[in-house]
């Protein structure tokens, strides 16, 4: 009988198909100097190698760490989300270029 395939949930939108479900949390120690080890699983989940850049922040006292490549999809969401579906935002700007344009240099 076929494992069960499980997909990870919040850590990208494009994610690979894992043979076990990621804990919803693991427990993990400070040493020294403040360091963390992040769980094997969630690097695997995250696609993290040594010497990858993270992006660290607090939010609401927890610690959160994100790539810089789940940061600009974050962004790209944030901005569809607050885009209404029938706005072309290339046309919007092209418009508005132009608008500045007969302005600058009248409607001539």
């Amino acid at each position: 009988m076929p494992r069960q395939v499980k997909k990870p949930s919040g850590f990208a939108e494009e994610q690979a198909e894992w043979e076990a479900p990621l804990p919803e949390r693991l427990d993990v120690k400070v040493g020294p100097g403040g360091r963390v080890v992040i769980p094997a699983i969630f690097r695997k989940a995250m696609k993290l190698k040594e010497g990858d850049q993270l992006m660290a922040r607090i939010v609401d006292g927890e610690l959160c760490l994100m790539t810089p490549e789940m940061g600009i999809k974050r962004a790209q969401r944030m901005v569809r989300e607050s885009i209404p579906p029938d706005v072309d935002l290339v046309e919007a700007l092209l418009e508005m270029r132009r608008e500045e344009v007969a302005d600058e240099f009248g409607d001539g």
